[in-house]
């Protein structure tokens, strides 16, 4: 399993979740399989707001 930074993972979160490109179209352009990029993504929406912000912005955050 490949380790992704996490600036890599939010600026992909990012992209995806401001409409800018489809979870495939991320894939293709970040070299990274779509599924993993779906799970980033519902791993963020799974958190309560205020923590979801707070846990981006640590060093613990994916």
């Amino acid at each position: 399993m490949t380790k992704y930074s996490i600036a890599l993972k939010i600026e992909v979160i990012c992209k995806y979740l401001a409409h800018q490109n489809s979870l495939a179209g991320l894939g293709k352009e970040y070299g990274i399989d779509y599924t993993a990029i779906r799970s980033w993504t519902e791993f963020k929406h799974k958190l309560p707001k205020k923590e979801s912000s707070d846990y981006l912005h640590s060093d613990q955050g994916f």
